[in-house]
């Protein structure tokens, strides 16, 4: 895992960040409060997360190195790969995903469930009412992809 401080408005933050990704040719996804607000909007993001494939400098990106205690954008490469999965079978709910084409569908976000765990895991007095938005709407079938 690695923080950074930038001085855009996380989705702006987010978007970068995956640009970045793009064009190192590494594979990244949103999650968090960025892909819940696309699923079923309520919180306003105040972070970004994304998961990558592999740790990325985003200095170049226009971030700075931070703290924990001051990150706006937290970057996870995480050891199951099976969240790409994931995030294409929600990128295209009624398409069944062939697995031995999956690095060839470029999902955004991660899936629902996965920005659900991550928005109940984030900072705020509010996650806990974000999470149950968006859980709700993943219940009743009404989240967005």
């Amino acid at each position: 895992m690695s923080t950074w401080y930038g001085l855009d408005p996380a989705v702006r933050q987010a978007e970068a960040a995956a640009t970045w990704c793009a064009e190192k040719g590494v594979g990244c996804v949103l999650t968090g409060d960025v892909a819940a607000d696309v699923y079923a909007p309520w919180r306003l993001p105040a972070m970004a997360g994304l998961y990558s494939s592999e740790l990325l400098d985003f200095t170049a990106a226009g971030f700075t190195p931070a703290t924990d205690a001051e990150y706006t954008l937290v970057v996870t490469v995480p050891a199951d790969r099976t969240l790409w999965r994931t995030a294409a079978a929600a990128a295209q709910p009624t398409a069944r995903v062939d697995p031995t084409a999956i690095d060839e569908v470029l999902p955004v976000r991660v899936d629902p469930i996965i920005a659900l765990h991550d928005v109940l895991a984030s900072a705020g007095p509010d996650a806990a009412e974000a999470a149950e938005h968006l859980r709700r709407a993943i219940l009743d079938g009404a989240w967005r992809g």
